[in-house]
This record gives C-alpha cells, sequence and structure tokens, in this order.
C-alpha cells in the first residue's frame, strides 16, 4: 500500500512540477515516458496557440523531452537572432539527430568545428548565388507586393494570411535555387506543406521513443 501511494505522489509531482523542478518554463503537464505527444496527432498550429493562451509566450512541451517554445516575436528576436551562437548549441536528442542528420550535425542544430565549417561554406555559397544582393531583393520585394494585392482584392473578406507568406517564402526560395518562378496559385507548395503536417505528428508520435 505505501508503495503504491509512493508512486502516485511521484507521478503527481512529476505530472504538475516538472518542468519548476527542472527549471523550465510552465507548460501542459507531461505524461511519463511520451511526455505530450498525444496532442500533437490533432491540429498542431491550434494546440500550440491554445497553449500559448494558457501559459505565456514562453512555455515548454514534452516529446518526450522537454522543449522550450517561443511565441514571440522580441522574445525570439533576442535569444534566437541577437544571441544566436548560444542557442544553436541548444541541447538536441541524439535520437532526433541520428534520424534526421545521421549524426551530430545539422546547421541549425549544433556547434561543432564540422558544422561551423559547413556553415561558412553555406554562407559563401549563398552570396555567390545571390543573397544580400539587389536581385534577391527584388525577387522579395516583388512577393512582398503580390501579397499585399491579394490583401486589397480580398475586400475584407477573410483569408489564410499564412498561407499567403509561406508561398511568398516558397516562391523567393524556387526562383533563387531553380531560377523559376512559381506562380502563387500552384499546388506543388501546398503538397509540400501538407508533407509536413503528415510527418510532424510522427515524429512527434510516441513510436518515436523506439527508433
Amino acid at each position: 500500500m505505501f508503495v503504491i501511494v509512493l508512486i502516485l505522489l511521484a507521478a503527481l509531482l512529476y505530472y504538475f512540477g516538472i518542468n519548476r523542478i527542472l527549471g523550465l518554463p510552465a507548460g501542459p503537464p507531461p505524461l511519463p515516458l511520451i511526455g505530450n505527444m498525444l496532442s500533437f496527432q490533432w491540429d498542431l498550429d491550434k494546440v500550440l496557440l491554445e497553449w500559448k493562451a494558457r501559459y505565456g509566450r514562453v512555455f515548454t512541451v514534452w516529446l518526450p523531452y522537454p522543449m522550450v517554445v517561443i511565441g514571440d516575436h522580441k522574445i525570439l528576436q533576442e535569444h534566437v537572432v541577437r544571441d544566436g551562437n548560444n542557442f544553436i548549441d541548444r541541447k538536441i536528442p541524439k535520437q532526433m539527430l541520428d534520424l534526421w542528420f545521421g549524426g551530430p550535425y545539422g546547421l541549425g542544430f549544433q556547434k561543432n568545428s564540422i558544422v561551423k565549417e559547413t556553415r561558412k561554406f553555406a554562407l559563401k555559397t549563398f552570396h555567390e548565388i545571390g543573397f544580400n544582393s539587389a536581385t534577391v531583393e527584388d525577387i522579395v520585394h516583388n512577393n512582398a507586393l503580390e501579397i499585399i494585392s491579394r490583401w486589397r482584392n480580398s475586400e475584407g473578406a477573410a483569408l489564410n494570411v499564412s498561407e499567403n507568406f509561406e508561398k511568398a517564402i516558397g516562391n523567393v526560395v524556387w526562383r533563387i535555387t531553380f531560377g523559376i518562378d512559381l506562380d502563387f496559385e500552384n499546388d506543388l507548395l501546398p503538397k509540400y506543406k501538407k508533407i509536413t503536417h503528415q510527418f510532424i505528428p510522427v515524429m512527434a508520435g510516441p513510436l518515436m521513443m523506439f527508433v
């Protein structure tokens, strides 16, 4: 009986107090072993917005490892952009790195010598193909004008703002990479988004613990 009570107390302490014990921001209570994985089987955007409204602009999600989510532009700018070197060196679960990159690699997730040289090469390559040039500025500007034009033509009707931004960003990347302009009505980017949204629940599912 004593053992059962002790287990229940430990489970309650974990469920309601694990973030505070580890010095992490508040967040949805995680289940033992699987964390908040089950919540990611539903609408990802809706779930994250609900958690932001409930727990604040910065909160912790367990997948099943703790991950701090930043839902505020100013905080994101301060910690990700201005303090980028320290942010890059954040801890990433080994299982995810092995699955995604085949080891401790990834330009946005590690800070070792290999990644440092790879990042330097990538920045040089991006510069050579036109990043930070007037050409890229024109491409971005044209897509921004297209977004504004679509908003004005909506005449106040409800529209999907994020979809317009996603298409514009995708068009810029496609133009720089392949030299081809994609129409805003193309179905390539929506297909990619659909595949991505199907992939995220798999990555956040309980089976990932055994990979």
